[in-house]
């Protein structure tokens, strides 16, 4: 059960289609229907394959990765799906 909710938010979020077999099958990801979360400039800090896909305290999906602040220094984030509410996690 958590397998299918799981698979039924994230497919949600990245358009993943599947076919009738879908314990077996290959997602296909189409780009042109996905949503950018947070758009990091090249040497903007963001460390590749370091972001989490996750849910809060009500259930809603989160994303955290890591980007620079203001001041230049690394520093996790985490956005909320919706709008994709961003929020800086520490100073």
């Amino acid at each position: 059960m958590l397998k299918n909710l799981i698979r039924e938010v994230w497919s949600s979020v990245v358009n993943i289609v599947y076919t009738e077999d879908s314990d077996n099958a290959t997602p296909s990801v189409r780009l042109c229907d996905c949503e950018i979360v947070d758009l990091v400039p090249q040497k903007g800090g963001i460390i590749n394959n370091n972001d989490k896909i996750g849910f809060d305290q009500e259930g809603r999906v989160t994303n955290s990765y890591h980007k620079n602040d203001p001041n230049n220094y690394t520093q996790p984030w985490t956005a909320r799906l919706g709008v994709w509410q961003k929020y800086q996690i520490t100073n």
